[in-house]
């Protein structure tokens, strides 16, 4: 699943449908116990970036998707 972040401060991804190439809106809420990182290094939420791929974990809870960890994917043969 690849997730590019639009609109960062409502918490809303954008997903891409490999198999149809739709893409489905979804609203994630983020809190300050929310862990952001880019491969071994903390980020805030304000330096991520458009268009990147990120992993979202996140567990519903009264009613709302709420985020508990986000991994930005690093570029094929790069670390930071």
């Amino acid at each position: 699943m690849t997730l590019g972040l639009s609109g960062f401060p409502m918490g809303s991804f954008a997903e891409l449908n490999p198999s149809t190439s739709a893409a489905q809106t979804t609203t994630f809420t983020v809190d300050a116990k929310t862990q952001i990182a880019e491969g071994r290094k903390t980020i805030a939420l304000s330096e991520l970036q458009p268009g990147r791929e990120v992993k979202v974990t996140y567990e519903e809870r009264d009613g709302a998707a709420v985020v508990s960890r986000i991994d930005v994917m690093l570029p094929m043969g790069g670390a930071k």
